[in-house]
């Protein structure tokens, strides 16, 4: 299960995918090379990699960052 918000987790989207990231992911372009990488879409379900943006990011419906444990 992957949290789209860390900061606000009982009201954040929540996304099944099929791995977490090993390492932190500091930028849009970072997270959907691991979604094409991986086969891991940390993005709304309805979002193409090829999509990932810093507007998507303000609306909500993709990660700005993703911190590995």
């Amino acid at each position: 299960m992957f949290i789209l918000d860390i900061l606000d987790p009982l009201k954040s989207m929540k996304l099944c995918v099929n791995k977490c990231p090993g390492q932190d992911l500091n930028t849009t372009e970072d997270i959907a090379r691991f979604a094409v990488t991986q086969g891991s879409y940390l993005c709304r379900y309805d979002v193409k990699d090829s999509e990932y943006s810093a507007e998507l990011v303000r609306k909500g419906i993709c990660p700005g960052r993703v911190f590995a444990r």
